[in-house]
């Protein structure tokens, strides 16, 4: 589903719970990762795919500094 990574990567942003953050972001970042699989190299949505990725990297970051 194309669109299906966009629907989980704004649920993982927005979601306020940082137990179910975690949740959604682990979710978004299997749906981005499938979705890189489908496009080609020189896609240009590869580079929005990316970004999420590191979007969803630095928030995962924040809430494991926020629970050490």
């Amino acid at each position: 589903m194309k669109e299906d990574w966009r629907l989980k990567y704004r649920a993982a942003i927005l979601e306020r719970n940082p137990v179910l953050q975690s949740l959604r972001i682990a979710e978004a970042y299997e749906a981005i990762i499938r979705r890189l699989e489908e496009l080609e190299e020189n896609s240009n949505d590869r580079h929005k795919l990316e970004a999420a990725i590191d979007t969803l990297n630095r928030l995962r970051d924040r809430n494991l500094d926020r629970s050490a």
